[in-house]
């Protein structure tokens, strides 16, 4: 959050959340108070979950822990570029703010389409890491909107 103070074109701010810190009993009061150090808002900053944080047994907690750090501002999205086991259910959905998937792992899984797709039509925003330029109209089909580390076509 400190560099981005000369980089003010750099918005959203997105910072790895760790599953241990998400579920921590305090973490939402301690990015508060980290937060209020600086001079960003909390809706500047966006603390990116990885998905498999959500589905392990102590999901429940980590859904409550989503809550409260939505209620201090901040926003929420998951990285489903490794995984994407959690569930998605309709509450979750309207928690979050995007989610990341590897665009290499897309075609042809039926599942992870799905998700994409319901997660587009809950309004949260869906980028595609590792997509080729090319694919651009068929991920935007899907429902993906952004790109990151867009590959050129070979």
């Amino acid at each position: 959050a400190n560099d981005a103070h000369n980089l003010t074109s750099e918005r959203r701010v997105i910072v790895y959340l760790p599953h241990v810190a998400l579920i921590h009993p305090v973490s939402a009061v301690a990015c508060d108070a980290a937060i209020a150090r600086t001079r960003l808002c909390p809706q500047e900053i966006c603390l990116e979950v990885q998905d498999a944080a959500l589905a392990l047994p102590a999901a429940r907690s980590a859904k409550d822990d989503i809550e409260a750090l939505r209620r201090c501002g901040f926003r929420v999205s998951i990285n489903a570029t490794r995984s994407w086991q959690a569930p998605m259910d309709h509450s979750l959905r309207l928690l979050l703010d995007s989610l990341r998937v590897d665009a290499r792992k897309i075609e042809g899984n039926h599942e992870l389409q799905d998700r994409i797709e319901a997660a587009a039509s809950a309004g949260m925003l869906v980028i595609a890491e590792n997509a080729n330029w090319r694919d651009s109209y068929y991920l935007n089909e899907l429902g993906v909107e952004y790109g990151f580390r867009m590959r050129a076509d070979a």
